[in-house]
């Protein structure tokens, strides 16, 4: 969802995460329509809210360790944390074992050692169709005032070998964070369902709370820019906004929220237990390939071979988890 944006100066990445929430909000109110206008679930929405505070780190991560690495480990622990939730029924969840726990548990080794395996990937960062240019700060703005620059690779590259790797380490840190609000983005949704009666008798459909899910991005997303517009105006500096991320932001929102979409009709008919093994681990080798063979964040022999052992590795999870739901050892 990220590449419509990923060619663009996207600065500490605020005003992006904001018209993402926008085009998420407009594909949801279509859904929303389709279903015959829904009430609306509170609860659902506390999803939404996770889900935000975790995207809103997104841009910072890929200018400080690229795209494909950031990807690899959010949705490495995504998987394992929202697997968990759902198996063990953590947070009032009802547990949803699989058909085999062998085949279960085997392809969540695979997953979790793949995911490991990108932690030996060195990328460098893609900041887009920038000058590489040397700033001072965050606030500097270079080539016109509408383009924010935030610390180059180049730049980055002549820090000490210490700073370098407590910059990495930072950013791993922060990765793995997002991982864990990404695992929560359907529990309330999936709460909900498990305590219909609780909720008036609540419909079974998941398509239902998609619509309060998406308020519950849109209202975090527009608190998190109003609070940081305040904080640059009593800073003295300029928040970055510029009208070229506002298409590509609004795509990459919508292209999240189709994506969302059919999750929550994943999670209503194979369990998250099934499914959360599988969308967060497919779409992280499809970005290694972006990455690789567009973005070029990932170069040289080492670095294709990791991403190659890492890729079949996370696959093969894929793979034994999606026969732990129908096969019985």
């Amino acid at each position: 969802m990220f590449v419509p944006v990923r060619r663009y100066a996207v600065g500490d990445g605020m005003f992006v995460q904001f018209m993402m929430a926008i085009g998420i909000f407009v594909f949801g109110f279509i859904v929303f329509v389709t279903e015959g206008f829904p009430r609306i679930y509170p609860v659902a929405m506390i999803g939404g809210f996770v889900w935000t505070l975790g995207n809103s780190f997104a841009m910072v991560l890929f200018n400080e360790i690229g795209m494909a690495l950031s990807v690899l480990i959010w949705n490495t622990t995504s998987c394992v944390m929202g697997w968990a939730t759902s198996r063990f029924g953590l947070f009032g969840l009802k547990a949803a074992p699989p058909k085999s726990d062998i085949l279960n548990y085997i392809g969540l080794f695979f997953v979790v050692t793949g995911g490991f395996t990108c932690f030996f990937l060195e990328s460098t960062p893609n900041n887009g169709n920038r000058p590489t240019v040397h700033v001072c700060n965050q606030d500097a703005f270079v080539a016109d005032t509408m383009k924010f620059e935030s610390l180059t690779v180049e730049a980055i590259s002549k820090q000490p070998r210490w700073k370098r790797i407590l910059r990495r380490g930072r950013a791993i840190m922060i990765a793995l964070f997002c991982g864990l609000m990404y695992s929560q983005m359907c529990t309330p949704v999936i709460y909900i369902r498990d305590h219909r009666e609780e909720f008036n008798n609540a419909p079974k459909s998941s398509l239902v709370y998609l619509f309060s899910h998406f308020i519950g991005v849109l209202m975090t997303a527009s608190t998190i820019f109003f609070v940081y517009v305040l904080l640059k105006y009593f800073m003295r500096s300029r928040p970055f906004v510029t009208p070229q991320l506002v298409l590509p932001a609004a795509l990459a929102g919508a292209l999240w929220a189709i994506a969302m979409t059919f999750l929550f009709v994943a999670n209503e008919n194979v369990s998250q237990t099934i499914a959360f093994p599988i969308i967060t681990t497919v779409p992280g080798c499809i970005v290694a390939l972006w990455s690789v063979f567009y973005f070029k964040e990932l170069k040289g022999k080492k670095n294709l071979i990791t991403l190659v052992v890492a890729f079949t590795q996370t696959m093969m999870g894929a793979v034994f988890v999606a026969a732990s739901k129908e096969i019985q050892l």
